[in-house]
């Protein structure tokens, strides 16, 4: 009767979201990997993949590859970390993740890793600009935060949820997710709003990300949105993410029973792309628990019948890496048939653009002086809009406007 349940489910999800399984191709990258790996985390950059490994009686804690050609290594990661690790995230240049014995750091892309200030156990980890967020602590329920590369942290206070699983930053707005809860603050805790269930079961977070100008989370309950602060959420899917990342154009959420979906630029449809993912049973994938991306591939982790890493070629799913030039001098700005206004600069919390005239839709990219993408997201028939930059530290930045081929960069100052 399970099969038969499962099968059916799966068949049902592959009908209502579409199927191209016979398009793109995954393939196993795990030379050098314990097997039975639970891939707890995986991260990518440049041609490198790091895999955080969440079974602590299996192998490495953390395996490293320079890229897609050589054998993972593990690294100096103690044994005893393992257990529920925490996404693997990049602040200051540096490496971080979490596990049970707090969170350790790495300066050399993932090679060898130290212990930081944050010892308790870390149960989530992410990075926005310069500043760590984490849930530590067997049962805590309080979020804190690091500005000084997890040598100190501070509570972030009054959270109303659960054991938080997830962060994500975006708009001056701070939402934690868990496994019964989502909430979000604006004014550093002082106040936190719950997300109601909304009666469709949203109500827990298993994952969030930033995409395309709005803020996603995955739950049990599917994919939702919200365009306007966290105030309303809009489902965008009926399928049950474990993990979701976004790539290029598209969202990427990995499944617990019908491998990898992707979405259109909207998220407004889904196409499942899970050939050559492993089947623990007829129509049936093994669980995806991570993802990520590099310039070369997207990056799962399967647990099931084969649990170990899986890597396709972007260009197979029809996605880009990030390879946005950018001016790190006032001399190297570029215009380029571009006109905009930007005021006030310097600024403190926010900047007004407007465009000489309105564009069906624009890219905007924040970058600081070091080339460093701070935020990306795009806005559509408009010829004047606000930037937040409650975020952002003092110091000079850049914006680039791209719209219709033409692209554009102005320099300005951020004083707090």
């Amino acid at each position: 009767m399970k099969t038969t349940i499962y099968t059916m489910l799966c068949a049902m999800i592959v009908a209502s979201s579409g199927s191209d399984a016979a398009a793109q191709t995954w393939r196993p990258k795990h030379a050098g990997l314990a097997d039975g790996l639970m891939a707890a985390s995986v991260y990518g950059e440049d041609s490198r993949i790091i895999v955080a490994n969440g079974s602590p009686s299996n192998g490495a804690s953390v395996y490293y590859t320079p890229d897609s050609a050589t054998h993972y290594t593990g690294t100096n990661m103690p044994a005893s970390f393992s257990y529920l690790m925490t996404e693997i995230v990049k602040c200051h240049g540096t490496l971080f993740v979490g596990g049970s014995a707090g969170v350790f750091k790495s300066a050399d892309n993932g090679v060898t890793w130290t212990a930081t200030g944050g010892t308790s156990h870390t149960w989530a980890l992410y990075s926005h600009n310069d500043t760590l967020y984490a849930n530590m602590g067997a049962t805590s329920q309080e979020p804190y935060f690091s500005a000084d590369d997890g040598a100190t942290w501070g509570i972030i206070p009054n959270h109303p949820g659960d054991v938080i699983t997830d962060f994500v930053k975006y708009n001056g707005v701070l939402y934690a997710g868990g496994a019964s809860s989502l909430a979000y603050t604006s004014d550093h805790g002082a106040t936190w709003t719950s997300v109601p269930s909304l009666g469709t079961g949203l109500g827990n977070s298993y994952a969030l990300v930033s995409f395309q100008g709005k803020v996603y989370t995955a739950s049990a309950a599917g994919v939702f949105e919200t365009a306007d602060n966290g105030i309303t959420w809009t489902n965008k899917t009926l399928i049950a993410p474990r993990c979701m990342i976004a790539v290029d154009t598209s969202l990427l959420i990995g499944t617990g029973l019908s491998g990898v979906y992707r979405s259109d630029k909207s998220a407004g449809s889904w196409t499942q792309v899970s050939g050559g993912l492993p089947l623990f049973m007829p129509n049936v994938y093994d669980a995806i628990t991570a993802l990520s991306s590099n310039d070369e591939f997207i990056i799962a982790g399967a647990l099931g019948s084969d649990s170990t890493i899986y890597i396709i070629g972007l260009p197979e799913l029809g996605l880009t890496p990030d390879t946005t030039t950018t001016p790190t001098s006032a001399s190297e700005v570029i215009n380029t048939n571009i006109s905009f206004s930007l005021v006030p600069n310097p600024a403190s919390d926010e900047i007004s653009i407007r465009l000489t005239k309105s564009a069906g839709e624009v890219l905007v990219t924040l970058f600081d002086m070091t080339g460093k993408r701070i935020m990306s997201y795009s806005k559509r028939n408009t010829d004047s809009f606000r930037v937040d930059l409650r975020d952002l530290s003092q110091g000079v930045y850049l914006i680039e406007l791209v719209t219709n081929g033409a692209r554009s960069f102005k320099k300005f100052e951020v004083k707090k």
